[in-house]
This record gives C-alpha cells, sequence and structure tokens, in this order.
C-alpha cells in the first residue's frame, strides 16, 4: 500500500494512515519515525516507523 501524505499548514508532509495523521519526528539510517499529531493534546502513543516509503512498524 503506498503511502499517502497531506500538507501541514506550515507545509511540510505529514503521513496519513488509518484516518490518522503523523507528523515526522525523527530520521536516520534511512529510515523515518513518525508521531501522532495528538502526541501533547490528547496523549496519542501512535508511531509509525517507514523506509524506503514502506511502512516498517506501527506502534
Amino acid at each position: 500500500m503506498p503511502l499517502q501524505f497531506v500538507k501541514s499548514n506550515k507545509g511540510a508532509n505529514q503521513l496519513q494512515l488509518d484516518g490518522y495523521i503523523y507528523t515526522r519526528d525523527k530520521s536516520y539510517n534511512g529510515k523515518t519515525l513518525w508521531k501522532c499529531i495528538e502526541f501533547h493534546n490528547f496523549k496519542c502513543k501512535g508511531r509509525v516507523h517507514t523506509s524506503n516509503d514502506e511502512i516498517v512498524k506501527t506502534i
């Protein structure tokens, strides 16, 4: 399944998956870690790990 992205208000890519939106948290060694945009407001602990435009792990 190809990754779907939306733009934030500031123009950054955000990952859209299963009705949730994730913002890029960290990138290293070709991997990108995304965290739920509701992390601060609602203590959302959802995370997604991607590599080479494929989902590696969801938490």
